[in-house]
């Protein structure tokens, strides 16, 4: 029910065998921890980043959805880098 270009499309959400799963759409560029390899990022790249991220989550929060577990390996980057 979310659209924002800072927001991963969760297709489906349900259970098999089981377990729980999400078909989320497809980011290419892997989670932002696996990007950061242990590796800061420079100052000006962080603060944009940042935003976006602050962007995003506002707008979860004015549709009264709360992520509860915001960190870089839940960070989705597409193939571009966004």
């Amino acid at each position: 029910r979310l659209q924002h270009p800072g927001i991963v499309t969760v297709h489906e959400v349900g259970r098999h065998a089981g377990h729980a799963f999400l078909a989320l759409e497809f980011c290419a560029g892997g989670s932002l921890e696996n990007r950061l390899a242990g590796k800061p990022m420079r100052p000006a790249e962080a603060a944009a980043l940042a935003l976006k991220l602050a962007e995003a989550v506002q707008a979860a929060h004015e549709a009264n959805v709360i992520h509860r577990d915001l960190k870089p390996a839940n960070v989705l980057v597409l193939s571009d880098g966004r």
